[in-house]
């Protein structure tokens, strides 16, 4: 190959290696935001001032995890709450004030409500860490690459200062 040749496949390679280096960036700053995130869902307390401290990345996701958790149990507090309070009636055989009565309504409701919050974090949390797995492989594939072309592009260079040694003039 000529010296010329040689120098447009070096700048080929290096414009592909950057490229692949700009990728790998992307991807640090994704698998990052997405730790930080993670972090807001494992805590368990998932309220709304947590999931906007989360990076601005995951802000879409973030609200719309909390809003389907928020409707999810809702639903759930809903469909169970009855069964869960005749059983608590039948259990003090009728004989409860309407005061303790009403307080143990509000409590069923809240942890019919919580329970199911928490299953949703859970759920969210293992999902995410599946998609940081996926991120992580993907960013050691692209750094694989970048060191290969980085070795590429050594032995480019070298090729080409041979051949320049091989046609340079030699004077005696």
């Amino acid at each position: 190959m000529g010296v010329l040749t040689f120098t447009l496949r070096i700048y080929s390679l290096a414009r592909r290696k950057s490229d692949v280096d700009h990728q790998i960036l992307a991807l640090e700053r994704k698998i990052r935001d997405l730790t930080c995130y993670t972090g807001v869902v494992g805590a368990g307390a998932i309220t709304l001032g947590s999931l906007l401290s989360a990076p601005a990345s995951m802000m879409q996701r973030a609200l719309a995890f909390m809003g389907a958790s928020h409707r999810g149990a809702a639903s759930y507090m809903q469909a169970n709450f009855n069964g869960a309070y005749n059983m608590y009636m039948a259990q003090s055989q009728g004989q409860v004030n309407p005061q303790t009565a009403n307080d143990m309504k509000r409590y069923i409701m809240w942890s019919l409500y919580s329970q199911y919050r928490d299953k949703a974090a859970q759920i969210e949390e293992k999902n995410l860490k599946q998609i940081e797995g996926q991120l992580k492989l993907k960013k050691d594939q692209l750094e694989t690459m970048s060191q290969e072309l980085a070795q590429e592009i050594k032995s480019t260079k070298e090729a080409r200062d041979k051949d320049i040694e091989t046609w340079a003039p030699k004077y005696a």
